[in-house]
């Protein structure tokens, strides 16, 4: 989904390097890269923009959970779903470890491909912690449940089971103090993402708490004025780092708008979190103007008829 063209590059001046930036060094001011096809070199810059997002998480327990276990996918990329797609093929019994945003649309995705069954699996005690509270987590799961796709909360994943071919048969589960396990030959992991911010790291830029590069209102980073973020590697004050496209496009605007314009007054102070979703035909919407707002007054209603 990209938002300009090689063309409308060309056409304003703008130099494309495909490859990788493989290290920075704020003191000469350049960054070392590495190309797809082959080569090496570096850059000078006046400012550095940091734009390079995040990568699925993956848990580091148990033993055997990433997809270096046959069977095991991330839910990330086109090639991702690609891959999944295939190996549904063969597959009976699924499951998808997370139960956010992205666990349930995987959840979906793998009960689309007709498989005969499909687990979430999910640590904390409802679905959607980050967006919704227990009340309408615990809606949630009844609708998804309805559909026919088992949902464990408050389940933790202890062991991953494998043929002697090394794919994966099965995950031991254990769910309120009870321990089973779930035979399945295909498991998507969508526990959530973390900011690319490994060069930013090397280069002795400050991160968040939560990793990403730790920048002002001015998406400036708090540790070297000629150098920003944006995006999911943008950690806004060192706290959140919001895993949505929208805050991206906001904090690139009103950075490009200080580039352009150093006395420019504009401010990036958070994005709405507010959304409206349909997770396996149960549509669900939260509402709340801020991070802090959202995470401290969540209104909860136990009243079926008003539910």
């Amino acid at each position: 989904l990209a938002v300009s063209s090689e063309d409308w590059c060309r056409t304003k001046g703008v130099s494309l390097l495909f490859g990788k930036a493989t290290a920075i060094d704020r003191a000469t001011k350049t960054v070392q890269y590495t190309l797809n096809k082959g080569g090496s070199g570096s850059l000078f810059y006046d400012e550095l923009v940091f734009a390079t997002g995040s990568y699925p998480f993956i848990p580091p327990a148990p033993p055997g959970l990433g997809t270096q276990t046959k069977g095991i996918f991330v839910y990330r990329t086109i090639e991702d779903s690609m891959a999944i797609i295939e190996h549904a093929k063969i597959s009976k019994r699924a499951a998808v470890i997370g139960g956010g945003l992205l666990g349930l649309e995987a959840a979906k995705a793998v009960y689309d491909l007709k498989v005969d069954s499909v687990d979430v699996i999910e640590f904390a005690p409802v679905l959607l912690g980050v967006q919704i509270d227990a009340e309408a987590g615990a809606l949630v799961k009844t609708k998804v449940e309805a559909l026919g796709v088992m949902v464990h909360v408050g389940t933790k994943t202890l062991e991953v089971l494998t043929k002697d071919d090394g794919s994966v048969k099965g995950l031991r589960i254990d769910e309120g103090g009870k321990q089973s396990v779930l035979d399945v030959d295909l498991v998507v992991v969508s526990c959530g993402v973390r900011a690319r911010d490994e060069l930013a790291r090397a280069c002795g830029l400050e991160v968040g708490g939560r990793g990403g590069v730790k920048v002002d209102y001015r998406l400036r980073s708090a540790t070297d004025e000629h150098v920003h973020a944006v995006g999911e590697v943008a950690s806004l004050n060192g706290g959140m780092c919001y895993g949505l496209s929208a805050p991206g496009f906001q904090q690139a605007e009103i950075l490009a708008d200080h580039m352009a314009n150093p006395s420019s007054s504009a401010k990036y102070e958070g994005s709405d979190l507010s959304t409206k979703l349909k997770l396996m035909g149960v549509d669900v919407g939260s509402f709340g103007a801020t991070s802090e707002f959202w995470f401290g007054r969540q209104y909860m209603c136990t009243e079926n008829s008003k539910v």
